[in-house]
């Protein structure tokens, strides 16, 4: 009798109990319940053609999508005959069989995977800035200078901090700080500000920020 693992990949002649006869290739086989083929067209007597279809039937070959899959429920299948010789049992241990493939496992260093989920994925990060920043720009216009302003800005300030008002100037949550268009660092203003040290100090970082993706912009243009 043969094994499930012997069955599957083997091109068989299947005789049903109405006497139909089907010919295919053993997709996959549920114990007591069915069996699905991929049909095939029956052997060739002639024999240089019938060692082709053994040898198409024994390989693991790509269907087209035009290929025809039969289910029979076993319960009427009178008799199964193989077509092509039964595939040599591989018999060595499992980790010999995966170390000869072309995707073998490799060794995942635990070590350092646990730091990099508690650091976050840089990648993850950025992407997540720009759908946020997508968001805030919808359905306003905003030059492409102003984009590159918005993503420079969400690398320093929380992204969730930032939005643009009606008249399309970047506003930061929790100060009195705007970057007006053009979006140089002199638009970057102090509205209705309470004057504080620490409001300066704000005011002259997001000047640094915006002076550093001006640096990135000229830089672009010019084709560095």
């Amino acid at each position: 009798m043969l094994l499930i693992d012997d069955v599957v990949g083997l091109q068989v002649k299947i005789i049903t109990k109405n006497d139909t006869v089907v010919y295919g290739k053993v997709h996959s086989y549920l114990p007591h319940s069915v069996i699905t083929i991929i049909k095939t067209p029956p052997p060739s007597t002639n024999k240089q053609s019938a060692q082709a279809q053994h040898d198409f039937a024994s390989a693991d070959n790509t269907f087209t999508s035009d290929a025809t899959v039969i289910s029979i429920c076993v319960d009427f299948i009178a008799n199964i005959i193989l077509v092509s010789k039964p595939k040599p049992r591989d018999n060595r241990d499992v980790n010999q069989k995966f170390a000869v493939k072309v995707n073998a496992p490799h060794h995942i260093p635990t070590d350092s995977l646990a730091k990099n989920i508690r650091q976050g994925s840089k990648v993850i990060t950025k992407q997540e800035n720009e759908f946020k920043i997508r968001k805030i720009v919808k359905g306003k216009k905003v030059s492409e200078e102003g984009m590159r302003i918005l993503q420079h800005l969400s690398k320093s300030v929380p992204v969730d901090t930032i939005s643009l008002d009606d008249s399309g100037n970047i506003k930061i949550a929790d100060t009195h700080i705007k970057i007006m268009k053009p979006f140089k660092s002199s638009d970057v203003k102090i509205i209705d500000g309470d004057g504080t040290k620490q409001e300066e100090e704000r005011l002259a970082n997001i000047k640094k920020i915006v002076d550093k993706a001006w640096e990135k912009i000229e830089q672009t243009r010019k084709g560095g």
